[in-house]
C-alpha cells in the first residue's frame, strides 16, 4: 500500500476521534471534545448528543460540573440518567406522532433541542441552567423546559431547596407570598406578557416543593423559575422572580449551600 495514502487514512482516523464523532445504527452522534484537568473550569460541559432520522431531530448538551470535584461524577451521572429518560419518551412520541395519519409533508419533524450554561459560581456552590425546547410534530407550538442543579461543593452533591433552607422555618410559605406579589407587580408592569390569569398565578405559587423546584442561586438573588402554563397562559412564556438574599436570612440553612449569605 501507498504510504502517503497510509499517512492521509491515518491523520482522518486521527481528525474523527478528535472531535468526537461516531457512526452507530445509521445515526450520527457528536460527543464534545473532552476538557483536560488543566483547563477544566466549572462552565465544562457533559456529552453533546446529534440524532438525526426521518421522524426527529435532536441536539442537546447535558449538564455537567467539572468532574474534579469530589461528588460531581456520581451527580453528572444521575443528571444523565434522568435527561435520558426524557430523550426516550421524547423519541418514543416522536415516533407514533410520524407514524400518524396526518396532511404535514414527510419533511416536518419533532425537534429537541437544550444547552447548560452556568449561572453563577462561589467557593460553595455552582448553578448551573439547562434550557431545553421540544416540538412535536403535528402541535400548535413548541414547549421551553427549564432545570436547574446546583451543586454544593462541601456537601458534594446536587442540593434543591430543602437542603438550602432550615427545615420547618416556614420557608415556603415565605416563598409564596413573596413570588405571588412580586408576579402581580410585574403582571401591572406588563411584564408577564400580554395576557394574566389570576387562578394560574395563585396555583402556580402555593407553598408546594413542586412550585419551587426551579431554585437557582445567583449574583442578585435567589432565581426562581416558572414554567410555561405555571402562572400564566402560553402566550406569556416562561417567567422568574429574583428574591434578594436578604430577605431569605430567617430562612436559611446554616449548613446549606447559601449559608455565607448569612454573615
Amino acid at each position: 500500500m501507498n504510504k502517503s495514502y497510509l499517512v492521509i487514512l491515518s491523520l482522518s482516523i486521527l481528525a474523527l476521534i478528535a472531535v468526537g464523532v461516531y457512526v452507530y445504527e445509521g445515526r450520527m452522534i457528536q460527543t464534545s471534545p473532552a476538557v483536560s484537568e488543566a483547563t477544566a473550569s466549572s462552565t465544562a460541559q457533559g456529552v453533546r448528543v446529534q440524532e438525526d432520522t426521518p421522524a426527529y431531530t435532536i441536539d442537546i448538551t447535558y449538564p455537567a460540573f467539572p468532574q474534579e470535584l469530589h461528588g460531581a461524577s456520581k451527580a453528572n451521572e444521575a443528571i444523565k440518567n434522568n435527561l435520558d429518560l426524557r430523550l426516550e419518551q421524547f423519541k418514543k412520541e416522536a415516533k407514533e406522532s410520524f407514524e400518524a395519519p396526518t396532511d404535514l409533508p414527510a419533511s416536518v419533524k419533532s425537534t429537541m433541542g437544550g444547552s447548560p450554561t452556568t449561572e453563577y459560581e462561589t467557593d460553595r456552590y455552582i448553578s448551573l441552567y439547562f434550557g431545553g425546547n421540544w416540538y412535536m410534530r403535528g402541535a400548535a407550538h413548541g414547549m421551553n423546559t427549564i432545570d436547574t442543579y446546583v451543586f454544593d461543593k462541601k456537601l458534594e452533591k446536587v442540593v434543591d431547596i430543602t437542603d438550602m433552607f432550615t427545615p420547618g422555618s416556614g420557608y415556603l410559605q415565605f416563598l409564596s407570598t413573596y413570588a405571588r406579589q412580586d408576579l402581580e407587580a410585574q403582571s401591572k408592569k406588563g411584564d408577564l406578557g400580554l395576557t394574566y390569569n389570576e387562578n394560574m398565578l395563585k396555583e402556580g405559587t402555593e407553598g408546594t416543593f413542586d412550585n419551587f423546584r426551579l431554585a437557582l442561586p445567583t449574583k442578585d438573588g435567589l432565581v426562581i423559575y416558572f414554567t410555561e402554563y405555571q402562572v400564566a397562559p402560553y402566550a406569556a412564556g416562561p417567567q422568574q422572580v429574583v428574591i434578594p438574599y436578604e430577605k431569605l436570612k430567617p430562612y436559611i440553612n446554616p449548613e446549606g449551600a447559601l449559608a455565607d449569605y448569612l454573615k
